[in-house]
């Protein structure tokens, strides 16, 4: 993460420690992001647990001189596998969006968004538009939560001050948003600046029977034409 300005503000929100320490050796030591060994990094595992909150903090690849600055959002975090869990702050448990210093060459979200830093003129950014995912008894009863209060808790104020605080630290070229919750709160915030991608993690389209991640791909190399 290249911006102390947006490390401030989550700071102020969240009281994370050793969290980019790690994550930047896990991501130094990817072989498709940097070039890495892969080699193992040893860090703290731990499972979420009831009544936990997961937040993703935001990461950025590429070059931040870039001509493109692209904010990349999805709806809200999500508890997975442990892996993913860099660090824990009381109940809170922090990770990365769609676990991103795991990835390898057939992972969805590297398959659509590979174009785009391998490109040396582009600045990657990836975050959430809800910053906070209650965890529940089960994984089933947290997703179901997530997606019923996702619309309450994108438009609660404080929300929206935080995200628009964000962004304008960023100063994006393009807001890419995944998907179509995604897309109709974030252009209603910040307009025509915001283009709708088909999620990664989205189904197969059972008329072309392209995967989605392949069809997000070409709808993000349209920004270059």
């Amino acid at each position: 993460m290249e911006h102390i300005k947006i490390k401030e503000l989550y700071k102020s929100r969240y009281n994370f420690h050793d969290f980019y320490e790690v994550v930047t050796t896990l991501i130094n030591e990817n072989i498709i992001l940097n070039k890495g060994s892969n080699q193992k990094v040893q860090k703290d595992k731990f499972e979420c647990q009831n009544g936990d909150v997961r937040v993703d903090l935001p990461i950025s690849l590429g070059h931040k001189n870039g001509n493109y600055r692209i904010a990349i959002l999805g709806l809200e975090p999500r508890d997975s596998k442990s892996k993913f869990n860099i660090e824990r702050s009381g109940k809170f448990v922090f990770g990365t969006p769609f676990g991103i210093e795991y990835w390898t060459e057939k992972n969805k979200y590297y398959r659509c968004f590979e174009d785009l830093i391998k490109r040396d003129d582009c600045y990657l950014y990836f975050t959430d538009v809800v910053k906070e995912y209650e965890v529940k008894s089960s994984k089933g009863d947290a997703d179901v939560n997530a997606r019923k209060t996702f619309w309450k808790k994108a438009a609660d104020i404080e929300n929206i001050s935080f995200l628009k605080k964000e962004l304008e630290i960023l100063n994006p070229t393009y807001i890419i948003a995944l998907g179509n919750d995604t897309y109709t709160f974030l252009h209603q915030q910040f307009g025509d600046k915001v283009i709708k991608v088909v999620h990664p993690n989205a189904r197969q389209n059972m008329q072309s029977k392209e995967n989605s991640w392949d069809i997000a791909k070409k709808q993000l190399n349209v920004i270059f034409i």
